[in-house]
């Protein structure tokens, strides 16, 4: 059972269900609450089978994705190698498809609740996206990254997707500060762009072996990391913009909180990813970005604060 647990990544998958929750609670409800104490139109019930199939998607993601790789992890992580190792590739399989039968299950029936197909394609488009990422798209050119960064925006997006279409009249009137979960959305879009550029960096030895034409193979690390610093500059900007916002609402809380949990761990990744030369440093840097992702993630709850 362990090494099931250890193959669905439960670190990232506690960041999926933190995330999602976060957005709930810390964005949705607050501004919500300031339209003469609106609550949402979503049940708990339902929220957690958002939250559920979110989870059994990723987790069916990362199972595939181990197994398209086991050649690439023989070389780039021998230590971590689950399938051959521990498990069969048919017990890996079978795996598979009963965490991705499961959560599409669960978004069809979420679809079903609220009468609306996109619902459903939402999900099984993302568990196809998954498929199609590990079998051919991560090998390939930035395809591969972008399809991880918009499935990961995805994440932050979908609470809000679905309290909107749980009344969609509703909020016609009332609209929820969507425009924040769109913001927080970029933010997952470009760290996880930047983690994925940075991770090709850290596997280029075996992804030559098995002939991927990832950036930094094609391209070279030294433009991947121009690249990467680019984007972590955009991040900077973009959080300085917010900063403004909320200095100028009196907000000092956050205000400070975005210098500690985001603008100085952002200022320790683009140093790691300048000093970056070999596999130990490029996982350095790639540790740094989970901890400005999560450092973004957290914000929102010295935000809801400043929503009420």
């Amino acid at each position: 059972m362990l090494n099931y647990l250890r193959l669905v990544r439960l670190p990232n998958l506690a960041i999926v269900v933190l995330t999602q929750l976060l957005v709930w609670f810390c964005i949705i409800k607050p501004s919500l609450q300031v339209y003469d104490g609106l609550t949402p139109m979503l049940s708990t019930f339902e929220l957690f089978c958002v939250i559920a199939s979110t989870v059994l998607i990723a987790a069916a993601g990362y199972v595939i994705n181990d197994y398209e790789d086991v050649e690439i992890d023989r070389v780039n992580k021998p230590d971590k190698l689950i399938i051959t190792k521990h498990l069969t590739k048919d017990q890996a399989w079978t795996f598979y498809l009963i965490l991705n039968f499961t959560g599409i299950a669960i978004g069809a029936y979420l679809a079903f609740i609220f009468q609306s197909f996109n619902l459903f394609f939402i999900q099984a488009l993302s568990a196809g996206a998954l498929w199609f990422y590990s079998t051919s798209y991560k090998k390939q050119l930035i395809i591969g990254n972008l399809i991880v960064a918009v499935l990961s925006a995805l994440v932050v997006l979908l609470p809000g997707i679905y309290e909107i279409m749980a009344e969609a009249e509703y909020f016609k009137e009332y609209l929820f500060n969507f425009s924040l979960i769109s913001a927080y959305a970029f933010f997952a879009f470009t760290t996880t762009l930047i983690r994925e550029i940075v991770k090709d960096a850290e596997d280029i030895e075996g992804d030559e072996l098995n002939e991927c034409t990832t950036l930094p193979i094609v391209w070279g690390i030294t433009v991947a990391k121009a690249i990467s610093i680019v984007l972590c500059l955009v991040v900077f900007a973009g959080v300085i913009y917010v900063q403004m916002n909320r200095y100028a609402f009196h907000d000092y809380i956050t205000f400070g909180y975005f210098i500690i949990g985001v603008q100085i761990p952002l200022l320790l990744l683009m140093y790691l990813i300048l000093k970056g030369k070999d596999k130990v440093s490029f996982h350095k840097a790639s540790t740094m970005t989970k901890l400005v992702m999560l450092g973004g993630v957290l914000s929102m709850i010295p935000f809801s604060f400043a929503l009420h």
